[in-house]
């Protein structure tokens, strides 16, 4: 009998001993199960499933992680045509730091004020006109830091310290990421 594959012969529709007029017998066959495993990504098995040869496993509901994202499988189960396990693949979550917003016109505003009565002061000042041009270069460098206030807390926040604490915890992270995929691999 002629092989198919994903399936194995089981036998005849009916029986042809004994044929004394045309018969059609047709052959009868059984599709193959293969076992589909599904694992977490520490080995962990959550699921075993038969399925027949061509059709797909249905894979587990994924548990939240502390810490952790879940991202997909690390292989495709929708035609199964052997035993296969698929892992789990996690991301390392990442939080990110968003300032608190601020309303830029009102900055605007304070700042046009505060430069008109740093100029009727200077005007009124009698001292020496280079102190008054080094006040004025401190204020400006002073002006580029941009240390904002958190209208709803108080607070002081240097967006720049932020920003770049931000961005070294996230390199962090992905360096993290990559040894940790690299211990996995050996």
């Amino acid at each position: 009998m002629e092989e198919k594959e994903g399936f194995t012969f089981v036998g005849w529709d009916k029986e042809f001993n004994c044929i004394t007029e045309n018969t059609v017998v047709t052959a009868i066959y059984k599709a193959k199960t293969f076992d589909v495993v599904f694992k977490d990504q520490d080995g962990t098995e959550l699921k075993t499933e038969s399925v027949e040869y061509g059709k797909s496993a249905t894979a587990p509901e994924m548990e939240e992680k502390e810490g952790f994202t879940f991202i997909g499988w690390d292989k495709e189960f929708s035609k199964i045509t052997e035993n296969t396990v698929v892992t789990a693949i996690y991301e390392i979550k990442t939080d990110v730091i968003v300032p608190p917003e601020t309303d830029d016109g009102d900055k605007e505003q304070d700042t046009e004020t505060d430069k008109e009565e740093n100029t009727e002061q200077d005007k009124n000042d009698p001292s020496d006109k280079n102190d008054q041009n080094n006040q004025n270069d401190k204020n400006d460098k002073n002006n580029e830091s941009q240390v904002t206030i958190n209208p709803e807390t108080g607070d002081t926040e240097n967006i720049s310290i932020i920003v770049i604490i931000g961005i070294i915890s996230l390199s962090g992270l992905i360096v993290l990421r990559r040894i940790i995929k690299r211990t996995q691999e050996i």
